[in-house]
């Protein structure tokens, strides 16, 4: 082709015709550039065609993680949140009968831990500026929901700290500790301990109110946390139809 067109000009000036071949220079110049544009043109069609397939596949990939993390959120709320009603029903002395003289006592100074894994979308944010999410909502979400889950495990972290220093101290010195490792460990209750002591001991009754207050921010945490993994999945489901 290269060939061609020089044969061209070769004959145009050996003929002596200069205005016909200016002519036909300027035409190839501008042959050369359309070429040139239309490369560029396909070529960045072709990086927008990528980059939408990294970004598709990048939010298909963020929903299992949010699916996932909203099984794990769903079970260990309502474990959670069943602890936190039977702390108040006790504290307003309204625990059922059965329950005062039993080891369900002292499920009431224990917590569930949560499992909320979100180790993709942290490395979304983390690499802001050259993540392939174009939708700034979905983002905001995702910010939105990473502030909450370290506002959830800072609650978390708290209770812990509860246990450790407070309450397992408590339960070790009034002989209960023991009570706990049968029924969690050895899989059996134990016949001996006196639950109802347990059940009218006013130290207790201290303990469990200052970890209800803790308890109860972080349970109000984790229905925020789940809110808010709901309206992501709908966000995304509306979004892909």
């Amino acid at each position: 082709m290269i060939k061609f067109f020089r044969k061209i000009r070769f004959n145009l000036m050996s003929e002596n015709k200069t205005g016909r071949y200016f002519k036909y220079a300027i035409g190839e110049i501008i042959l050369v550039v359309i070429g040139i544009l239309i490369a560029l043109q396909v070529n960045n069609w072709n990086e927008k065609r990528v980059k939408l397939n990294n970004e598709r596949n990048l939010i298909a990939s963020i929903v299992e993680e949010v699916k996932a993390s909203k099984i794990n959120l769903s079970n260990d709320l309502k474990t959670n949140n069943e602890i936190l009603n039977n702390m108040s029903l006790y504290l307003d002395d309204q625990l059922p009968e059965s329950d005062r003289e039993s080891s369900a006592l002292l499920y009431l100074s224990a917590h569930n831990n949560i499992y909320v894994e979100l180790p993709l979308i942290l490395s979304v944010l983390e690499n802001n500026e050259t993540t392939p999410i174009s939708d700034t909502h979905l983002l905001k979400f995702l910010r939105e929901l990473n502030s909450l889950k370290t506002k959830m495990s800072i609650s978390e972290t708290f209770l812990d700290d509860f246990w450790n220093s407070n309450m397992s101290e408590f339960l070790i010195r009034k002989k209960f500790a023991f009570s706990v490792v049968d029924k969690v460990i050895r899989k059996k209750v134990s016949k001996d301990i006196n639950y109802r002591s347990l059940y009218d001991d006013d130290e207790y009754k201290n303990l469990l109110s200052i970890k209800w207050i803790l308890h109860n921010t972080w349970v109000s945490d984790q229905k925020k946390t789940l809110n808010l993994l709901n309206i992501i999945l709908d966000y995304l489901e509306t979004s892909s139809n």
